[in-house]
């Protein structure tokens, strides 16, 4: 745990939240769920990366055992077909979520397609080392406002993998809308049509979130936001700034746009890709641009960074 000290928020210019109020001492702690492999004398070693600096200066961050009582463990949901009953439009009296995983660890879903959803085809709410593949989010139904058709979303979960999903005619197609407790989340080899709104980081200081070969198709606006690594101010309920040390990965935006903003203390950035990447307009809010290169330009190598951090990682376990 990094705590929410007033250090640390004056450094991250306490959110900037714009026209709401700044975040507060406490509100967003920094948490990482982590396997401690080994301690020799003051060296700690665990399992995974964390995703963001542990700035003593900022705030001195501690360890603390988990109560594991009532998480599940070693679950999945495969070969399904979820179909939820609507009467179209903008009805919303109905099944709001086709799959919610809460409190799992290794666990998955796979083969699963489901539509006609008000939230999420597939949310994680929390839980951690979980893999959602070959799955499909579909034409959701709802009144396209706030809180609604998120197809595939990351709620408060870590280690995160969504391969291989097709996402269509939602808002937020690919997004974590957790805080300061979603990190490491990949959307890996995907596509989304149709969307109403941007695939992004939603609010308060998500981390690690990878978006690696995402293509858009034929988003509802030319030239709207498709991809969102950036600031969002006063959206929603003092969002602020909504992803860091992230990353999009040869992306392609179709005819929308990806925001790539970067925050205080940190860094987004974006790699290769096909189409507009800018901090500019159309992000909703001014900020000073991340790190863009390659955009435009074929033969990205690697042509995947989650398949060539992988391929490392089995290796050095050879």
């Amino acid at each position: 745990v990094h705590p929410c000290t007033k250090a640390w928020l004056a450094a991250v210019d306490f959110g900037g939240t714009a026209g709401d109020g700044p975040w507060t001492p406490d509100s967003q702690p920094l948490v990482f769920k982590r396997q401690l492999l080994a301690i020799d004398g003051t060296t700690l070693t665990i399992d995974a990366p964390v995703f963001n600096h542990l700035d003593r200066a900022l705030a001195q961050s501690y360890i603390y055992a988990l109560d594991r009582q009532d998480i599940v463990t070693e679950v999945g949901v495969e070969d399904l077909r979820i179909d939820i009953e609507t009467e179209g439009g903008d009805d919303e009296d109905h099944a709001w979520t086709a799959i919610a995983m809460v409190g799992v660890e290794d666990g998955w879903v796979r083969r699963v397609t489901a539509l006609h959803f008000g939230f999420a085809g597939v949310t994680v709410q929390t839980g951690s080392q979980l893999t959602i593949v070959d799955s499909h989010a579909l034409d959701p139904v709802a009144k396209i406002t706030g809180e609604r058709m998120y197809n595939f979303d990351a709620s408060g979960g870590q280690q995160v993998l969504f391969t291989s999903c097709h996402a269509s005619n939602g808002r937020h197609h690919y997004v974590s809308n957790g805080t300061t407790w979603t990190s490491g989340v990949v959307f890996h080899r995907s596509t989304s049509t149709g969307a109403h709104a941007s695939s992004e980081g939603h609010r308060r200081w998500s981390m690690g979130l990878l978006y690696d070969n995402i293509v858009e198709t034929a988003p509802s606006k030319d030239g709207m936001v498709v991809l969102g690594l950036y600031n969002r101010g006063d959206y929603g309920t003092g969002h602020g700034w909504s992803s860091a040390h992230s990353v999009a990965w040869n992306y392609d935006t179709s005819t929308g746009v990806a925001a790539i903003q970067r925050p205080p203390t940190a860094q987004n950035y974006a790699i290769g890709g096909v189409g507009e990447f800018t901090g500019d307009k159309p992000a909703p809010f001014d900020q000073p641009e991340g790190y863009i290169e390659g955009s435009g330009q074929p033969g990205l190598v690697p042509a995947s960074l989650y398949e060539r951090q992988l391929a490392e990682r089995l290796c050095g376990l050879l």
